[in-house]
């Protein structure tokens, strides 16, 4: 019985993965036409860092509650942080798409906005999890599970951007 929960884990997260990837896919269809379009992380990254940080929260004021502060800061530092980093990226960061103007406006969980002209797109590289776009300027790394990322594929290479090739070890 005991293993039949550790198997569930697994099958959870392939049916997140799955929804994500319908969603991305079925958005990529509806934004073919449109002259804007927003790349964000997906949803599910909030769905589960928000939970994760809720649990993590709740222990964290359960261990002040009950006089464990060492346990708590812990808690706090190697749990809760993180997750809430998680949780501010999933809602801050995001890249506008616009095809009349032949830029996307880029902002990153800090907060600053940078204009990118298609032309300055230098190259990209598709990774495991992830695209890497290099700028004159800027790394972009965008979630291969994002909404809308394949329709930013085709304007890359539509505007010929070189593809890095993987490096062989």
């Amino acid at each position: 019985m005991k293993y039949l929960v550790w198997s569930i884990i697994p099958i959870a997260i392939y049916v997140l993965y799955y929804f994500a990837m319908k969603k991305s896919l079925t958005s990529h269809v509806a934004n073919l036409a449109k002259e804007q379009f927003i790349i964000r992380p997906p949803r599910m990254y909030i769905a589960v860092s928000a939970i994760t940080s809720l649990a993590f929260t709740v222990f964290f004021v359960y261990c002040i509650v009950m006089h464990e502060i060492l346990v708590a800061i812990l808690c706090f530092g190697i749990f809760c942080l993180p997750m809430f980093g998680v949780l501010w990226y999933s809602i801050v960061w995001k890249i506008e798409v616009d095809k009349s103007q032949g830029s996307l406006l880029f902002r990153n969980m800090f907060l600053q906005t940078y204009r990118i002209p298609f032309d300055q797109l230098l190259s990209y590289e598709e990774r495991t999890h992830h695209y890497v776009i290099y700028t004159a300027s800027k790394k972009i790394e965008v979630d291969l599970y994002a909404p809308n990322v394949l329709l930013l594929l085709a304007i890359i290479q539509k505007q010929n951007t070189p593809k890095k090739e993987k490096k062989k070890r």
